[in-house]
């Protein structure tokens, strides 16, 4: 008895092997063996098809099972998934698997499939814009509500407790850690402060001396660096450095 199974549902019975570049099988039962022969490019773009056949292969009271593979011509990992969970299913049935033969390009990757059973490689299917869009919405929403009910907490937490440390300074403000902090964060951050900070100041000296010499205007570099680095830059660049260091 023979069964034929085709990507393209277009083989003849009688010519099951009509173009190297679709996946197909077939079967032969011979007393207590069933034999699956398959063959063509067995990739992601065929495993659709070919996924709903091998779902309702059926042992019809054979005991063994043999996999003939050398006729595949490519192979990828959606295919040798598929073959993999072929043969599980056909175990699971009763049969003994006796064999499998594959090409020994692909020897590793059915291995390694055959180590990790439930790992199962995405299938083709068509693709549907307007179910994924409502699926975008619908999880973009939930993240949204989820987002703002734990900042809702995190803020009310807040709340409470900078109201205890008002009502309680002694109690809820650990004071030595406080200062500890304050010590790591602040003071020790001088040094490396004070060095980025003139280095700063004098690439922007240099700078703006070269932009000033054309109106000769040179002489105000130095207010330029002063007024430039105690109302903008200073503070910027501490705040940069210190979150960048302490932070």
């Amino acid at each position: 008895m023979l069964l034929y199974g085709s990507a393209t549902n277009d083989m003849a019975l009688n010519d099951p092997i009509q173009s190297d570049a679709r996946a197909w099988y077939r079967t032969e039962r011979r007393r207590s063996v069933l034999r699956l022969i398959l063959g063509g490019e067995w990739i992601i773009e065929e495993t659709a098809p070919l996924d709903v056949s091998l779902r309702e292969l059926q042992l019809e009271g054979e005991k063994e099972v043999e996999i003939d593979g050398t006729g595949i011509t490519r192979m990828d990992s959606a295919g040798a998934w598929l073959l993999v969970r072929t043969e599980h299913g056909l175990a699971d049935q009763g049969g003994k698997i006796r064999a499998v033969q594959v090409p020994d390009t692909y020897r590793p990757l059915l291995d390694m499939l055959e180590r990790e059973p439930k790992v199962q490689p995405a299938t083709s299917t068509p693709e549907e814009p307007f179910t994924e869009l409502l699926i975008r919405i619908g999880r973009g929403t939930y993240k949204l509500i989820a987002d703002a009910y734990q900042l809702l907490g995190f803020l009310g937490r807040i709340s409470v407790e900078t109201f205890e440390a008002l009502i309680r300074p002694d109690r809820e403000l650990p004071w030595p850690a406080f200062f500890h902090q304050m010590e790591q964060t602040g003071v020790t951050a001088l040094p490396i402060v004070g060095l980025l900070s003139f280095l700063i100041g004098v690439v922007l000296a240099y700078q703006g001396s070269e932009q000033l010499q054309r109106f000769g205007a040179e002489i105000f570099t130095v207010n330029l660096v002063g007024i430039a680095v105690f109302r903008e830059i200073g503070g910027l660049m501490t705040a940069i450095i210190v979150a960048g260091r302490s932070g």
